[in-house]
C-alpha cells in the first residue's frame, strides 16, 4: 500500500483548495493527484498551518513562519 492512490485523496484535495487551504508533501510541494508525491502529505486551512504540521510529523524545529 503507497498511499498515492488518486480516488483516495482527490475529493478531499479539491474540498481543501476551494476552502482556500494548502496541501504540502514532504518534500514542500503541493500534493500531486497524479502521484510521485514524498510522503506523508498534510492538507490544513492555509500554507503556514501545513508547513507547521508537516514541521510535526517529520520532528522538524523550524515549522515555517508564523
Amino acid at each position: 500500500m503507497t498511499g498515492e492512490l488518486a480516488w483516495d485523496h482527490a475529493a478531499g484535495q479539491l474540498l481543501v483548495s476551494e476552502a482556500g487551504g494548502a496541501h504540502l508533501t514532504l518534500a514542500d510541494r503541493p500534493f500531486d493527484i497524479t502521484g510521485g508525491n514524498a510522503l506523508p502529505f498534510t492538507a490544513a486551512r492555509d500554507e503556514a498551518t501545513a508547513r507547521r504540521v508537516l514541521a510535526l510529523l517529520t520532528g522538524s524545529a523550524s515549522g515555517g513562519a508564523a
